[in-house]
């Protein structure tokens, strides 16, 4: 697996439209947090759930990576391991190439999926220490360089 790095990360973050798959119904969820933070930041937001129903795109949910609209090219990943593989044959199904798996929802499975696919992975990272942290996150980030756990350039 190619390793993660800060030029993959900006790259990856370098739009301001990004879709974020597995984004909870639940108000306060991490996936809402994360969404919520974006949108905080300027990013366009597409949420992702296969409970949202068809045809509420004017409020950037969608209930499948299909009916992403063809300029967002970026995905995060935010769904639980189990669902991730099925997210993820999507999105390269679509021929998204700028893909985040977060923490916790990626697997071997996902891994080996992804292996060969030509993309910018990033994976094995928490989105929120890479988009202007604060708090927990910026106490976390500092730590995780302080220790050389920051990727490299």
């Amino acid at each position: 697996m190619k390793e993660v790095t800060m030029k993959g990360i900006r790259e990856f973050l370098d739009c301001k439209k990004i879709a974020v798959a597995g984004v909870s119904r639940k108000k306060g969820a991490f996936s809402v947090t994360v969404a919520e933070h974006l949108e905080s930041l300027g990013y366009e937001v597409a949420r992702i759930n296969p409970n949202f129903q068809k045809g509420r795109g004017s409020l950037n949910e969608y209930s499948t990576i299909s009916e992403l609209p063809s300029d967002f090219e970026r995905v995060i990943v935010l769904t639980n391991s189990k669902n991730s593989a099925d997210v993820v044959s999507a999105i390269t199904e679509k021929g998204i190439k700028q893909i985040w798996i977060q923490q916790k929802s990626e697997n071997s499975e996902v891994m080996n999926m992804l292996a060969s696919y030509d993309c910018n992975l990033v994976w094995g990272r928490c989105i929120f220490m890479f988009t202007n942290p604060k708090g927990i996150h910026k106490f976390h980030y500092s730590l995780s360089k302080l220790f050389g756990r920051v990727p490299s350039e």
